[in-house]
């Protein structure tokens, strides 16, 4: 079985990153994500598709942030970078 790699931000910049957020905002980067051409196919046909009904693997890491959490999450936006094979999606948790 192979594991997708995923790299979660807690908005604290990495080393050699220049990463800008607030407290607020958690971005979750999907690297090697093999359903990236649904992704860019959906954003096609209308990228508030991303943020008003997630696909259900953004709308799982919402759930797992909400659990972990105890906020209410929203996702604020999902960007796919095809040249990377890797989507980042941007949630923030409502206090």
């Amino acid at each position: 079985m192979q594991f997708l790699p995923v790299t979660v931000y807690d908005g604290a910049p990495q080393q050699g990153e220049t990463f800008v957020s607030s407290p607020v905002h958690i971005t979750v980067t999907m690297e090697g994500y093999r359903l990236i051409d649904g992704c860019q196919a959906i954003a096609r046909e209308s990228p508030k598709c991303c943020t008003a009904i997630p696909c259900p693997v953004c709308s799982l890491f919402a759930c797992l942030l909400a659990e972990g959490t105890g906020s209410v999450v929203e996702v604020e936006r999902c960007t796919a970078h095809p040249g990377k094979g890797s989507v980042d999606a941007v949630f923030v948790l409502l206090l």
